[in-house]
């Protein structure tokens, strides 16, 4: 990804990052604490030793994305930002008229806990 939009990409609210807590503390435990969130739905967490991990919301998975901040922005601009936050996606769904509104990212479904949600087509719902 050339240049970040920052649209894609964002400081959640402190609301927001307890409604992260609460709805994935299966998964999260103690390990990281919300740092950025998606437009596409997904989360990034920064651990106690400063590693980034990526909260896929779909797959209801937890991976390391960056082994620091300076790392995770740096990735961000490349392959890895296409992927963590689809930009292309975004483009394909704006360019159907599934927009969001001001504090509205897309979901495929209500998250799940245990497990990847599938068959559902991407749309706006609420930020947290």
């Amino acid at each position: 990804m050339s240049e970040l939009d920052t649209e894609l990409l964002w400081t959640p609210s402190e609301d927001l990052k307890t409604v992260i807590r609460e709805a994935w503390s299966w998964l999260l435990k103690d390990h990281a604490e919300p740092w950025r969130v998606t437009l596409v739905g997904d989360a990034f967490l920064k651990t106690r030793i400063g590693e980034i991990l990526w909260l896929q919301a779909g797959a209801g998975s937890l991976s390391l994305a960056a082994p620091s901040e300076d790392a995770f922005w740096a990735a961000l601009v490349g392959e890895e930002g296409e992927l963590w936050l689809l930009p292309n996606v975004v483009s394909r769904l704006r360019a159907a008229d599934k927009l969001t509104r001001p504090g509205e990212c897309y979901t495929c479904a209500p998250r799940v806990r245990g497990g990847p949600v599938r068959g559902r087509e991407p749309q706006p719902c609420a930020r947290g």
